[in-house]
């Protein structure tokens, strides 16, 4: 069920209330454009996974995955900290973290994982001296820029997961991306752009 409330503050540029737990919900359409520009092999494992929305679109596409969480928002394993759990090697984690630590929490991905880092982030996440200096050194391969703003609502606020497009059609002033980082890959990193879903796409232009 939704929950209703009137959003407060302009924490994230979005016009919601900065959550305790930077719980932000990408709206499921995100993940699945994810998902059509970038292969994905192995299992994943979502560790923010808030209500779940990565593993359920991961379960969509049959692939095995599944979510665990710091807080238990009812899906998934809840109390595991991600910065401090062993888990084995896994072969990939898509996920949307918590972006107070983001740096922190990619480098245990990257040493969590045999295969890909998939990240949704601000693409502004891209900007600052010392992350100029600390991307060099992760391998970075792709960065995926959604051509539309994406509504990422505080997890009180969003929709629910089977909600139509539309009810996630709230204006935003960020950008975001999807950062993947291959453990395969060697070199620079490439920019890719996402189409927006076809609900959208019938009344956005996209750029040239």
């Amino acid at each position: 069920m939704t929950t209703k409330g009137k959003p407060r503050g302009n924490a994230r540029g979005s016009g919601y209330a900065r959550n305790a737990h930077d719980w932000y919900v990408e709206p499921p359409h995100a993940v699945r454009a994810l998902l059509d520009a970038e292969p994905i092999e192995g299992r994943v494992w979502d560790p923010a996974c808030g209500r779940g929305t990565i593993p359920r679109v991961i379960e969509e596409r049959g692939i095995d995955g599944f979510g665990t969480d710091l807080v238990d928002r009812g899906f998934g394993g809840g109390g595991i900290d991600f910065m401090r759990h062993s888990p084995p090697l896994m072969d990939n984690i898509i996920c949307n973290p918590p972006y107070k630590i983001i740096n922190a929490w990619i480098d245990r991905a990257l040493k969590l994982t045999t295969r890909k880092v998939a990240i949704f982030a601000p693409l502004t996440f891209l900007e600052g001296i010392k992350r100029g200096a600390w991307f060099p050194t992760t391998p970075l391969s792709r960065v995926l820029v959604f051509s539309w703003r994406v509504n990422c609502p505080s997890g009180e606020l969003a929709p629910d997961f089977d909600a139509p497009i539309e009810a996630w059609d709230k204006g935003t002033s960020k950008a975001y991306a999807w950062f993947i980082w291959d453990h395969a890959h060697a070199g620079e990193a490439r920019v890719g752009f996402l189409r927006p879903p076809q609900r959208q796409a019938e009344r956005l232009p996209l750029a040239a």
